[in-house]
């Protein structure tokens, strides 16, 4: 397992592409990048050995100064596409590794749990609502 094919070492880019504009081409890049993870996540099935050690190799990679930004960083690219990634694929082992490695992570950090979301919920997300608010984004799209 390439722990960078599941969390690279260029988080902040992506999360400078999530917004409205780029999130749909910064995630397709995701998942050229992390498909050969996942191929081998659904070969083996083994969706919570996969999660326990995605989150170790998280916890053992953050080190330096502003840990706490970097925890952040991470456990927001987690939310934002690893797991809409891997719900995307269709496939219950992928499925069932976003809902372990979300669950490994709230175990060790549970101040930053976070919820599953597909990636249409925060694709369309952007073309329709702001804080709950429906919106005319016109031909802006």
């Amino acid at each position: 397992m390439d722990f960078r094919q599941i969390v690279p070492a260029d988080v902040p880019d992506y999360l400078s592409g999530f917004n409205r504009r780029k999130y749909g081409q910064f995630f397709k890049r995701y998942e050229e990048l992390s498909r050969p993870f996942f191929e081998e996540l659904e070969a083996s099935g083994d969706a919570e050995g996969f999660a326990k050690e995605v989150e170790e190799q998280i916890h053992g990679s953050i080190k330096g100064l502003f840990k706490g930004r970097q925890y952040c960083d991470t456990q927001f690219f987690l939310m934002t596409y690893t797991a809409p990634a891997a719900l995307k694929r269709g496939n219950e082992t992928s499925a069932a590794f976003a809902r372990e490695l979300r669950d490994a992570w709230a175990k060790r950090h549970p101040d930053m749990a976070f919820q599953l979301a597909d990636y249409d919920t925060f694709a369309n997300g952007y073309n329709n609502t702001i804080f709950g608010f429906k919106v005319d984004w016109g031909n802006n799209k």
